[in-house]
């Protein structure tokens, strides 16, 4: 399992542009958090399944993304 954390601006589209890259790929995360703090807002999806290539290629493009300010990538391992 892969968990991204994602920091971005508090933007209406901040969190669709996150989902976004999921959604490109046909991959549905087993679990999202959103919160936000002032003008901040941080995000973490946990997706399973992913290649490691394909988990850094994910958050190499959501670096890129428009209001996006930070991502850090773990690699967990699965809960039974």
């Amino acid at each position: 399992m892969h968990r991204f954390r994602i920091d971005a601006s508090a933007e209406p589209q901040s969190f669709l542009r996150v989902m976004g890259q999921f959604a490109q790929r046909a991959i549905v995360p087993v679990a999202t958090e959103m919160r936000v703090d002032g003008d901040r807002m941080r995000i973490e999806v946990d997706a399973r399944d992913l290649p490691p290539a394909q988990a850094a290629l994910i958050a190499a493009k959501l670096r890129e993304a428009v209001a996006v300010t930070g991502v850090e990538l773990d690699h967990r391992a699965p809960q039974a």
